[in-house]
């Protein structure tokens, strides 16, 4: 590929997103900065929003990061394997340090069995039916059953010993069930009760019955926001209530959140603690909660994966020195997957409140 100025390749980059110019498209490395190849689905009616999420937070954390970088080449793809993999054949043609990317549990199962070892890849996903990474290869992600083991965990370290869980029909809130269920019995607690989510006046009397009379004292609610609110009413009692992070929905609102209280659950920094030193670097030192959606979740992704890539290229030993970033604090687990460590909180008056500060 011929080189271009900065200039150009912003001028390029924009075509593609604007006008699908081209199918990928790439920036040469900087004086003194290490190459990195970036597989992103732009190119996806799927995936295309949430990439350019990802990418907006690589493009922020590039531009305010301090200390040795590392310049971004994009690659712009579809969702399909075979597409991704002529990216990822592209992205090598240019001698990279690292690959990173694809961001779809696909596209990193596709790119695992055909993976050349002589260039890392940090993927944005894992792989499809927990399979072992190969040598060479990380995978960074925002599972949500990672956020259900660690409630799990935090429920059995409460005192809390009987688990009655509450899904709806969803695969994600499914697949945290089952995720909070395993971790819970693996620690010494039982499941004494499972329901799924039904507004019928049976349903919801059988779950009050359940979650009041004495039969648990725990809750867990694999819910939306808008769910968990409704039935917050149906499991009052002695009970303590548990939830991941998808129950933080929408602007902070206390009048509409009062209905939550109570709930305890974990949430990365980026929205539950605008005073948190990396959160300040990346929104401001003036910063004020984010707006919990999908898109402003990858974007706090984008931040963290631009920050694990750079010190992946330098070296850094994040099994032992783990990573203060935006969406938790993470730390390289032996499988080489990386593991994020969320804020514990609870919610007080309607305010979603870190039930303490982490070292």
């Amino acid at each position: 590929m011929p080189s271009r100025s900065r200039r150009e390749f912003v001028v390029a980059a924009c075509a593609s997103l604007l006008y699908g110019a081209r199918p990928a498209f790439a920036t040469e490395a900087a004086a003194g900065y290490s190459h990195v190849g970036v597989l992103l689905p732009l190119d996806s009616s799927a995936f295309g929003a949430a990439a350019a999420a990802v990418k907006r937070g690589l493009e922020t954390a590039a531009r305010l990061g301090t200390g040795p970088g590392i310049d971004l080449a994009i690659y712009a793809t579809t969702e399909d394997p075979e597409n991704i993999m002529a990216g990822y054949q592209q992205a090598l043609a240019e001698a990279p340090r690292l690959i990173l990317g694809p961001l779809t549990r696909s596209g990193v199962t596709a790119l695992m069995q055909r993976l050349q070892p002589a260039v890392p890849v940090l993927a944005l996903n894992v792989p499809e039916h927990d399979t072992p990474l190969p040598e060479g290869c990380f995978a960074f992600s925002l599972q949500v059953e990672t956020e259900a083991r660690q409630v799990a965990a935090m429920a059995f370290a409460d005192g809390r010993r009987s688990a009655l869980t509450l899904v709806d029909e969803r695969p994600l809130a499914q697949r945290a069930q089952r995720a909070f269920a395993d971790r819970f019995v693996r620690e010494g607690g039982r499941i004494v009760g499972q329901f799924v989510f039904r507004n019928t006046v049976p349903d919801l009397m059988a779950l009050r019955e359940a979650a009041t009379g004495g039969q648990c004292d725990a809750v867990f609610l694999a819910l939306a926001a808008a769910h968990a609110r409704f039935v917050r009413s149906y499991v009052q009692g002695p009970a303590q209530i548990y939830a991941t992070s998808r129950i933080l929905e929408g602007q902070p609102d206390r009048l509409r959140d009062a209905d939550l209280n109570g709930v305890r659950f974990v949430a990365m920094p980026w929205l539950l603690q605008p005073d948190h030193p990396a959160v300040m670097v990346y929104a401001g030192a003036d910063a004020q909660a984010q707006a919990a959606s999908d898109m402003e979740r990858l974007y706090a992704f984008g931040i963290d994966a631009y920050r694990l890539a750079t010190a992946l290229v330098a070296g850094t030993d994040l099994a032992r020195e783990p990573l203060d970033g935006v969406t938790g604090r993470i730390f390289l687990g032996p499988d080489r997957h990386f593991v994020r460590e969320l804020t514990p909180a609870q919610f007080v008056d309607g305010r979603a409140v870190p039930l303490a500060s982490r070292p």
